[in-house]
């Protein structure tokens, strides 16, 4: 056998690794592509976000809104997979009718008043989750809180999808 012939394949393969090794590390990575939020929807969602923020009627009804601590409220919704819609509370009914005002056509939405921050999307109905899963999904919240002593701050938090 010829030790030099051997050595030298040996050194060639090495060296070719070292090669595209050296390439792969330079070359710049894909960036993966996010979902840029569409332009009526940004527009709606600080629309809905600003009239929270200015509607102090609003305001008092999401901060009284009777959640237990650690108990995630019940998901309203225009699509009747996701959630129900809401006539209880008078907060509720507002922030319904600014949503339907607001979401742009369409798009379906969904809301729901929480207490903690890991208050999420996750609709009874797993063919709906399943469905919502292969869209594009646009999320905005604000948080709520009081001036008075012994009230918790409410987050609301509001989803717009195509329908």
């Amino acid at each position: 056998m010829d030790k030099k012939g051997f050595i030298r394949t040996v050194e060639a393969v090495i060296a070719i690794a070292i090669l595209l090794l050296f390439v792969y590390t330079i070359l710049p990575k894909q960036k993966v592509a996010v979902d840029a939020i569409p332009y009526n929807v940004e527009v709606a969602q600080k629309a809905i976000l600003e009239k929270i923020g200015t509607d102090s009627t609003l305001r008092q009804g999401l901060a009284d809104f009777a959640v237990l601590p650690d108990v995630q409220s019940a998901i309203y919704s225009s699509d009747p997979n996701v959630g129900s819609i809401p006539t209880n509370t008078v907060a509720e009914t507002i922030f319904l009718s600014l949503a339907k005002k607001y979401t742009p056509a369409g798009y379906d939405f969904a809301f729901r008043i929480c207490t903690k921050t890991t208050c999420v999307l996750d609709p009874p109905n797993p063919a709906a989750m399943e469905d919502l899963s292969k869209k594009s999904v646009f999320m905005g919240d604000t948080m709520i809180a009081s001036s008075e002593t012994g009230q918790n701050p409410r987050i609301v938090r509001f989803w717009m999808w195509k329908k």
